[in-house]
């Protein structure tokens, strides 16, 4: 069992920069139990907090921790990224909608009766 230490971008407390880190408790020995895991990771989420970490990871794989791999710019910029990236999709999808196409229900049945058809037909087999 390893036990190692993951920095995370400061976080910023009534105007004072604070460290941030959380614990990686890797090569852990498995314990099969579901309960039994959730209190070791309990246990160590709890200790990282004692010591001024966020929380802990445990898993019974080896984790290399590579140190300074994101600062809290490096962050707010991946963020900005994403929420450019969505924003540029949910218009692609916006402009895609075209008013021109319309839903027409098989056999010359009205939207209201093909969906009365459907809620008597019920669920499928198999939840869907």
């Amino acid at each position: 069992m390893r036990v190692q230490i993951l920095s995370l971008p400061d976080d910023f407390v009534d105007g004072t920069s604070v460290n941030r880190f959380a614990l990686i408790v890797d090569e852990h020995p498995d314990v099969s139990d579901a309960s039994d895991r959730k209190q070791v990771a309990e246990d160590w989420a709890e200790f990282a907090r004692e010591i001024g970490g966020k929380g802990a990871f445990v898993t019974p794989a080896r984790v290399d921790v590579v140190e300074h791999t994101a600062t809290a710019d490096m962050v707010t910029e991946i963020v900005q990224q994403l929420d450019e990236m969505i924003g540029r999709r949910v218009d692609e999808h916006a402009e895609a909608r075209r008013a021109d196409v319309q839903f027409r229900p098989p056999g010359g049945m009205t939207k209201a009766q093909y969906l009365q058809a459907l809620a008597e037909r019920g669920p499928r087999e198999g939840g869907r």
